[in-house]
This record gives structure tokens, C-alpha cells and sequence, in this order.
């Protein structure tokens, strides 16, 4: 099966608001928006409940056990203080279909103690009209132009951790090299602009607007005075899997940037139950040609060393304590000699192997340029977020160093794949490309 590639092209001088657009538009065609959402909760008020000495200091994220209305799927962070009496509760997801004076129950088994005498009443206050839809953003800048959307991706709302709300920002006024800002979290509050839940569990950085330390910030663009070109890539395979890439277009031909996916995975291939985590990272797809120390590769990095703790990807970002790596790069095999340290050999601590045979480059009548699927994004680590369908591979390009942005390989004799990605090794002419199936 092949990819689906969409092209979308932003005419020239435009601005933060064109570039948000188009992101909504690429993102309803490949089905990332979750369908409009009315009557989530905005605000709230809720009994003490009671205290549990055996639970200090316990946190519990927890769905409603009942309501008095028709309300879905709300989700709460309950903790208790050094008495074991209840300190906080937190709204982590808003649910949707609730109204005003709707009453929620929290069994109190789920909060340490017994139920009905531990329970907790919840008594909604305000609550969203219709939210999003499958073509738009759920929540929006209100300027003219806006430098934000929010994407609700719907993994299974059934689930306690069940969407996922990603933000994109971008300045206004573009200046050189304008840069993109992605985020995620577990909620988004539509009426004050800013994730839901705990802060560092839930989300890293609050509002959308703000761009400290985002999960992923690439430059899209050299400036809004040429057209820029947004395409996406669609595994057939897994269509939950969509690669996006940023391209300059002027006269001189296009200048592609780095690849990124947002994790979207199904309950088929995620290797977490979305009771527990929540799927909130953003992955990139470089290069680095060869040098003095490091021979060519391309590599799948996790962005950003400070995930939300409840986020399945945490583990493997490489924050404090947890000896995580988040950059997993991918070799030529027949003259790659030198890794990322610049040692004489590559290790497993450094780098995979693409794993090819000498032969296939000194006998002139072996196809060489087989592609390699069923990539891990985090190889090293147990259990693997997630492997890449099999309408994307890696190859190595034996007898080239100039190999560039689509270039076409074929495989087989009728298969041809797409060059997306690309690291050149001048010095032994060849490279290594990630690639993605256009022809069966």
C-alpha cells in the first residue's frame, strides 16, 4: 500500500494566520480533529469529602462513578494533604454533554476509602457551548490574525486519558526564520486559554501563547516573502500515522525542512492503556551529513526534555532520573565507521545499524537499494512507543552522494519509494535516506 501525500500552498507575505489555517485544513484531512464537543466543563464545586489517615499525601486521577445528567467523560485529579484529607481536585478533561447544576459522583473507592461513605459530590458550574469539529480547531486565538489553534485528537475518549490537545503558536509578524510551537496536554480550557490539569503531570507549559519550553519548535520558513508549501504524508497502513513537512519555494527550487509526527496512536498498536498515560509527544526526523567525526544518518528524535509525567512518551525523553534517549539515529552500514561521539566504531548505545552486506556494493548485478520497514521510533527501550508502518522504511544509496528531497528509488521493479529524508556521506559517496512508498 502506498502513502497519501497533500500538498498546500501559502502565497507569499503571509502571515501567522495563513500558516494556522492551512495547519487546520492538513489536520482535518487526515482526520486529527475530534468531532464538536458541547458542554464541557468549564468550572466547579465540590464537597469535602472525608478524611483517610492511611491515604496522606495520595494523588488519584479519577473518572465519575455517576451523574444526574447526561454527561461523558470527564476526568479529575484528586490529592490528598498530609492528614489524608482531600487538599485538591483538579479538572484534568472536561468531558462533554454536561450542563449547569449537574451533580458528578466520585466513588470513594477510587479515592482510597470505601463507597458510598468516602464519596465526593461534584456540582458542575458553568460549562462550553459546541467546541471544534472534525474540519476545525477547538479552540482558537480571538486576534486578527491568531497565533494559536488547538487540535483535539480523539484516541478513545472512553478512556480516562483518552485525547490528547495539541497547540500550535506562531508570532503574528513573521520575521526571519519564523518558528513554529507545538505543545500538548491532557485538557484544554477554552474560557482561559490554558491546559487542564496539574501542571508538570498533565502539561509542561500552561497557555498556548507561551513558548517556553515547548515539546517541539521548528523553523518552518527563511521569511513570509516567498510562498511556503505544507505537506503531509499518510501511511496507508496505519492512517493514525502522518508525517508533515515544511518547504520554502522560490526560484531556486524548494528547501525542505526537517520532518515531525504528533503521536496518534490506536489501542491496537500503543503499548500503554490511555486509563494510565496519555499520548502527547512530537517526534522529529533529521539528518546530518557526514563530517569529520560522524559518518551520514537520519534519526528520530522525541522533542523535548520535559514531558508531562502522565504522558506515555515521559520515560523516554530524557529528563532527570531517567536515563532515557530520546535521539535514535540510523547509519549507513557498508561505510559508516564513526558514530555520535566520534568514536571508530558504532554501538548500540549511539546508534542502530541499518544492516546491509558489502556484496551488495561490489556485485553490480544485486538490487542495492532494498528498504528497510518496521522502524522503531525508541528502539533501546521496553516496551517501544511505537514501530512505523510499512509504507515508510529506510534505505541505504550506494553510488550516490547527491541524492535529494523526492528523489524516486525503485524497488523490485515496480515499487518506488519517495526520499523525504536525507543524510549525503560526500567522502564515499553514498547516503542514507528515510523514504516513503509511492507506488505499490
Amino acid at each position: 500500500m502506498a502513502v497519501t501525500k497533500r500538498e498546500y500552498t501559502i502565497a507569499a507575505y503571509w502571515n501567522s494566520n495563513d500558516v494556522l489555517d492551512t495547519l487546520q485544513t492538513a489536520l482535518a484531512d487526515v482526520g486529527y480533529h475530534a468531532a464538536a464537543q458541547t458542554g464541557t466543563i468549564l468550572t466547579f464545586t465540590n464537597t469535602a469529602g472525608t478524611t483517610l489517615s492511611g491515604q496522606k499525601g495520595f494523588r488519584y486521577l479519577v473518572k465519575q462513578s455517576a451523574t444526574s445528567g447526561s454527561g461523558l467523560y470527564a476526568t479529575f485529579d484528586v490529592l490528598r494533604d498530609s492528614n489524608g484529607a482531600i487538599s485538591t481536585i483538579t479538572l484534568v478533561r472536561g468531558g462533554k454533554n454536561y450542563a449547569g447544576t449537574n451533580t458528578i459522583t466520585i466513588a470513594g473507592a477510587d479515592i482510597g476509602g470505601v463507597t458510598p461513605t468516602d464519596n465526593v459530590t461534584i456540582t458542575v458550574s458553568t460549562v462550553s457551548g459546541s467546541q471544534g469539529s472534525t474540519t476545525t480547531w477547538y479552540d482558537k486565538d480571538a486576534t486578527t490574525p491568531y497565533t494559536w489553534g488547538v487540535c483535539c485528537v480523539n484516541n478513545d475518549e472512553t478512556k480516562k486519558l483518552g485525547q490528547t490537545y495539541y497547540s500550535f503558536y506562531t508570532p503574528a509578524n513573521p520575521v526571519a526564520n519564523p518558528v513554529l510551537y507545538i505543545k500538548s496536554g491532557t485538557g484544554f480550557q477554552s474560557d482561559t486559554n490554558v491546559f487542564n490539569g496539574v501542571s508538570g503531570i498533565d502539561y509542561i507549559n500552561n497557555g498556548p501563547g507561551n513558548t517556553t519550553s515547548p515539546l517541539y519548535a521548528i523553523t518552518f520558513a527563511r521569511s513570509n516573502s516567498t510562498p511556503i508549501k505544507l505537506i503531509t504524508y499518510q501511511s496507508a497502513v496505519d492512517t493514525n500515522f502522518v508525517v508533515f513537512l515544511f518547504a520554502d519555494v522560490d526560484k531556486y527550487g524548494d528547501t525542505y525542512r526537517d520532518l515531525f509526527f504528533l503521536s496518534k496512536y490506536s489501542t491496537a498498536t500503543q503499548p500503554w492503556s490511555l486509563d494510565d498515560c496519555f499520548t502527547g509527544g512530537v517526534y522529529n526526523i533529521g539528518k546530518s551529513a557526514a563530517s569529520s567525526t560522524t559518518d551520514a544518518h537520519v534519526n528520530i528524535s522525541l522533542a523535548g526534555l520535559a514531558l508531562p509525567r502522565r504522558a506515555g512518551e515521559w520515560g523516554y525523553s530524557g529528563g532527570a532520573g531517567t536515563g532515557a534517549r530520546t535521539n535514535i539515529a540510523y547509519y549507513e552500514s557498508v561505510f559508516g565507521r564513526r558514530g555520535l561521539t566520534g568514536t571508530t566504531a558504532i554501538t548500540t548505545q549511539y546508534a542502530s545499524i541499518y544492516q546491509r552486506s558489502l556484496y551488495d556494493y561490489v556485485q553490480t548485478n544485486l538490487e542495492y537499494n532494498p528498504v528497510i520497514t518496521g522502524i522503531p521510533i525508541c528502539y533501546p527501550f521496553v516496551p517501544v512507543p511505537y514501530y512505523l508502518p510499512s509504507d515508510f522504511g529506510i534505505t541505504e544509496i550506494i553510488g550516490s552522494n547527491t541524492t535529494a528531497y523526492r528523489d524516486v528509488i525503485k524497488v523490485g521493479g515496480t515499487t518506488q519509494w519517495s526520499v523525504i529524508q536525507f543524510g549525503n556521506n560526500l567522502t564515499y559517496n553514498s547516503s542514507i535516506a528515510f523514504v516513503a512508498k509511492i507506488v505499490n
